[in-house]
C-alpha cells in the first residue's frame, strides 16, 4: 500500500535547515544526463578537465580550526598548513546541510563547498561562532576551481607543473602565470585518480591554455554528470541534501566517531552503534525502451518486484556509453541488494511501472 509513510520517506514534504521552513518538494522533471561522445572518449587514454561551480569561502582568526572541528563531523581540528580535509556540517537530526573541503595554510583557511550556497553555510557558521575569534568572507568570485579527470591526470601534472600528485590529506602549490595555485587529490571520476586545482580567476585562462596545448578537452557539465554517476559519486542538491544524513549517503570516511561532540553527532552516533541507518545510497540499472519516459514530473519512485513495495526514490539518471542507462538512488537498507529487480515510476502516477531495472554496486 503506497502510504503516507512512504511518499515521506521519497521526498515529498522537505526540510531546508539553512532557512529553518518547511516546503512542498515540487520536484523539476528528472533530468537524462548524455555525454559528448568525444569528451567521453578523450579520457580512455588521456585527461580532460571541468570548470566545477562551487563556493569557495576564506575563514581567519585563531579559531578557526577550533571552531569547525567543534561543529562537523571530521577531525579538523589538529590541521597544519599544508594540509587538508574533508567534513560535514549537520543538523541537531544528523542530517547533511554541505561537504566542507578544508585547507589548512598559514594564516588562514580555504573551504570549498560541494554545493554553491555559500551564504547559507557563512549564516550556520555565523550562528555558532560566540565568543570564538573566526570570520568568514564569499571569495567564491576571487577563485575558480578546476577538476581533472582520467588515466592521465598524473602525466598531465607532472609534465605541465613538474609536480606529483600529493598524497591523500595533503596539498601541494605551484605557480601558474606567476600565481601561487593549488592542487589536491580528487575522485577520480574516469580511472583511479583525480584532481582539483585552485586558481586565482585571473589566471584561469592561461592555465586553460596551458591544457589545451598539452591536449587536454573541457568536459561539458552533461558529461561530467555521466561520469560521476558511473563513479557513485553523491553531488550537493542531488544525493547531498538535507534528506539524508552522511551514512545514508556513504560518507562515513569523512565522520569521526572518536572525536568529542559535534552538531548532529548524538544522532550520527546511534545510527552507527545500534545499525539503524535507514536508506542507502546505490546504483540503479535501468532497462526503458525509451528513456524519456523517466524524465517526468514529480519524483522518480522505486518499488521492490515480488512484494510490491514502494522502498526508495531515484536522485540522478545518466546515459552511459560503458553501462547504459543507469542512475544514483536512495533505497531502504533492507532492500539496499545488488541485483534486486525493481520496478520505476512516478510518485504522482504510483500506478503506472515507466520502466524497470536491478540495483548495482558503486562504483558501477
Amino acid at each position: 500500500m503506497f502510504t503516507n509513510r512512504i511518499l515521506w520517506e521519497i521526498g515529498s514534504v522537505l526540510y531546508s535547515p539553512f532557512t529553518k521552513q518547511r516546503f512542498l518538494h515540487l520536484k523539476e522533471p528528472m533530468q537524462l544526463y548524455r555525454p559528448d561522445e568525444s569528451e567521453y572518449v578523450s579520457l580512455t587514454n588521456g585527461a580532460a578537465l571541468a570548470i566545477l561551480n562551487r563556493g569557495v569561502i576564506r575563514g581567519v582568526g585563531s579559531d578557526r580550526l577550533d571552531l569547525l572541528h567543534r561543529l562537523s563531523t571530521g577531525d579538523v581540528g589538529n590541521l597544519k598548513p599544508g594540509q587538508e580535509r574533508t567534513t560535514i556540517l549537520t543538523t541537531e537530526k544528523g542530517r547533511i546541510l554541505e561537504v566542507l573541503r578544508v585547507i589548512a595554510m598559514q594564516d588562514e583557511i580555504l573551504i570549498l563547498l560541494d554545493g554553491n550556497d555559500v551564504e547559507g553555510v557563512r549564516s550556520w557558521l555565523d550562528k555558532y561562532t560566540i565568543m570564538d575569534d573566526f570570520e568568514t568572507s564569499d571569495v567564491t568570485k576571487e577563485y575558480a576551481l578546476v577538476g581533472l579527470y582520467g588515466m592521465g591526470v598524473r602525466a598531465v601534472v607532472s609534465e605541465l607543473f613538474g609536480i606529483s600528485l600529493p598524497k591523500s590529506g595533503d596539498f601541494t602549490e605551484f605557480d601558474v602565470d606567476g600565481e601561487r595555485a593549488l592542487l589536491l587529490r580528487d575522485v577520480g571520476l574516469a580511472g583511479p585518480e583525480g584532481a582539483v586545482l585552485v586558481v586565482g580567476v585571473g589566471k584561469l585562462s592561461p592555465l586553460k591554455a596551458m591544457f589545451v596545448q598539452r591536449g587536454v578537452e573541457q568536459l561539458s557539465e552533461e558529461t561530467r554528470q555521466v561520469l560521476r554517476v558511473e563513479a557513485g559519486k553523491g553531488e550537493m542538491n542531488a544525493e547531498l541534501s538535507g534528506d539524508y544524513n552522511p551514512l545514508e549517503a556513504g560518507l562515513v570516511s569523512n565522520v569521526s566517531f572518536t572525536k568529542g561532540c559535534y552538531i548532529g553527532q548524538e544522532v550520527i552516533a546511534r545510527l552507527d552503534t545500534y545499525d539503524k541507518v535507514k536508506r542507502r545510497l546505490i546504483g540503479v540499472k535501468v532497462h526503458a525502451d525509451d528513456a524519456e519516459e523517466l524524465t517526468v514530473n514529480g519524483e522518480v519512485a522505486i518499488r521492490e518486484v515480488v512484494e510490491n513495495e514502494p522502498v526508495g526514490v531515484l536522485t540522478t539518471l545518466a546515459s552511459s556509453p560503458q553501462h547504459g542507462l543507469i542512475g544514483l538512488g536512495y533505497i531502504r537498507a533492507a532492500y539496499a541488494i545488488p541485483d534486486l529487480e525493481v520496478e520505476l515510476f512516478s510518485s504522482k502516477n504510483p500506478e503506472v511501472t515507466i520502466a524497470s531495472g536491478k540495483l548495482s554496486m558503486l562504483p558501477f
